[in-house]
């Protein structure tokens, strides 16, 4: 992992204007000082905060779901973003579900942060596959008022990425956006690598006028170890994605 100094100094050497902040398991991107400050010398802005909720993260801030959501808008709101990003619950979070069906409308409406429930995928065992969230794909999120779409998610168990734009329509608060090989893996490769239709997809998104943000959410592992391959990455990643919604 790298130091968020660097990371932040590399987003904005490849282009960029704003940033998506993971809260991890570094302390630095638990509280908004150290963001915020990095933000300011590196010109970008924090739009985006998504909640420690990958299994590696879903400890920082305690095993309870609201002081997880409670922390997370708290957070965004001291760094300027307006969208809190979430995972839906797991098939045993019985808690968790009924507040999201409940009260996440009013907890955005108190705070006027948008704390938006991201499409999954299925655990994919050689041809099986393993259901472990309680709702999966953009069709089972319609339910909710702000949604965050990732393709490379969509990808995992092919779901047809501008049938998925079609579902959530109006619904959509975020974009993770990255490419998918259709292998059943989580691939978040940069855009253009892989399978999916992202040219008609991010034209689909110019033309219904989306006023959100598209967060480039990619697996950069392989150039790490080049001294430029990370920023010719994210410039060829952002690039790609400007010639289609300017």
């Amino acid at each position: 992992m790298w130091e968020l100094e660097r990371t932040f100094g590399v987003i904005a050497e490849a282009g960029f204007d704003a940033v998506e902040l993971m809260v991890t398991r570094d302390p630095r991107t638990q509280s908004p000082e150290i963001p915020r400050r990095l933000a300011a010398k590196n010109g970008l802005r924090i739009t985006a905060v998504h909640a420690p909720m990958l299994v590696i993260t879903r400890r920082v801030w305690g095993p309870n779901f609201k002081p997880i959501i409670d922390r997370s808008v708290e957070l965004a709101k001291k760094v300027g973003a307006d969208v809190v990003v979430v995972h839906p619950p797991y098939l045993w979070e019985l808690k968790y579900q009924a507040w999201l069906i409940g009260e996440l409308d009013r907890q955005t409406a108190e705070h006027g942060v948008s704390v938006a429930v991201e499409n999954m995928f299925r655990l994919w065992i050689g041809t099986n596959a393993v259901r472990g969230h309680r709702w999966v794909s953009p069709s089972d999120l319609q339910r909710f008022t702000q949604i965050t779409l990732d393709t490379s998610h969509c990808g995992v168990d092919e779901y047809d990425i501008l049938e998925a734009l079609e579902k959530v329509g109006n619904h959509l608060s975020h974009v993770h956006l990255s490419d998918s090989h259709l292998d059943h893996r989580d691939n978040h490769a940069l855009p253009g690598e892989g399978r999916l239709p992202l040219v008609p997809f991010l034209q689909e998104l110019k033309a219904l006028a989306y006023k959100g943000a598209v967060s480039l959410e990619l697996d950069m592992r392989e150039v790490l170890d080049q001294p430029e391959g990370p920023v010719e990455a994210l410039r060829r990643a952002r690039k790609f994605t400007l010639e289609q919604v300017g």
